[in-house]
């Protein structure tokens, strides 16, 4: 696809181009950053005014222990106001994940 580009981000930095990006969607990938905050932040100079950043995540609390290695609802709510974004939705109508808008 000539719309879509992939590049190989660092743990703490996207490593996108300044005010390139339209969009952000990580699946199953929250959860993993040893420092969701300074993540968050570092991409507020990427990415391009009102750009929707969507997070999808397990929810711990739904599926038992098999699952505990996911971020339950509260944390990353509490994580998302510590990067200064703003949370505009949270969708809980798939059966086992819970979807985050968030905008800087």
């Amino acid at each position: 696809m000539k719309t879509i580009t992939t590049i190989l981000g660092e743990e703490n930095d996207s490593l996108f181009p300044r005010d390139s990006v339209d969009m952000i969607f990580m699946v199953y990938t929250f959860h993993h950053f040893k420092e969701p905050v300074k993540y968050l932040k570092n991409l507020r100079n990427r990415i391009k005014p009102n750009t929707p950043v969507v997070i999808v995540e397990r929810d711990p609390e739904r599926y038992g222990h098999e699952y505990n290695h996911f971020l339950k609802k509260a944390k990353v709510i509490e994580l998302i106001k510590e990067s200064d974004y703003k949370l505009e939705k949270i969708y809980t109508f798939l059966a086992c994940d819970i979807i985050y808008v968030i905008a800087p």
